[in-house]
């Protein structure tokens, strides 16, 4: 979708500040030929205010490493379709996001919760947050569908090491794969140096 006569007709007959900005987005992106609803910032980091309702691309390494699972299987059906990982900017991601920034990690940890309806997005504002940590170098534990470790996790032990609790031994085993994956450059840094050490966080 690039600017054309059926945009301009659109916020031609508004009024509002929203349809402006649309104006101003819709003029930059005619004189630069980039699609209206796009972004090139592809760096969450770097999104403001102005990225909200834009879609932005997602590299296919940190795609596999960070956003490989927790989304719908309609959604990986439309990545592989596309042959693209490919993402909203939305408001609660961004809202989200500067919270963290804004954090004070020297006094006991702030929880954020991530409440709606089904299908309003909370996943996908998760993914797009594991995109920021990730790239932030934050260590990410990640459990991408709960109920798989309550209700059908499948083998069950009694616990080795302690008595009266049960173990999960293929569930556990497939996560921290899971869990080594998400924090690949962290747990194994490419310059050969060591992990870096985490006290009680």
């Amino acid at each position: 979708m690039f600017a054309g006569g059926f945009v301009s007709r659109i916020y031609g007959r508004c009024n509002s500040t929203l349809a402006m900005e649309l104006k101003k987005l819709t003029a930059e992106a005619a004189y630069s030929r980039q699609p209206v609803i796009r972004t090139s910032e592809s760096d969450p980091a770097k999104h403001t205010s102005h990225h909200i309702g834009l879609f932005y691309s997602v590299s296919s390494e940190d795609a596999d490493r960070w956003i490989s699972r927790g989304l719908s299987k309609r959604a990986y059906r439309s990545f592989r379709a596309f042959n693209e990982t490919c993402m909203m900017v939305r408001a609660p991601g961004i809202e989200l996001t500067s919270f963290l920034r804004a954090a004070d990690y020297s006094v006991p940890n702030v929880r954020y919760i991530l409440y709606g309806r089904p299908g309003c997005g909370k996943s996908t504002t998760l993914a797009y947050v594991m995109h920021y940590c990730g790239r932030a170098g934050w260590f990410i534990v990640h459990e991408p569908w709960l109920p798989l470790h309550l209700r059908y996790c499948g083998d069950i032990e009694p616990s080795s090491f302690q008595p009266g609790l049960m173990d999960h031994p293929t569930y556990a085993a497939n996560w921290l794969t899971y869990f080594r994956k998400l924090n690949e450059l962290l747990l194994s840094p490419s310059d050969g140096s060591s992990p870096p050490m985490t006290v009680n966080r």
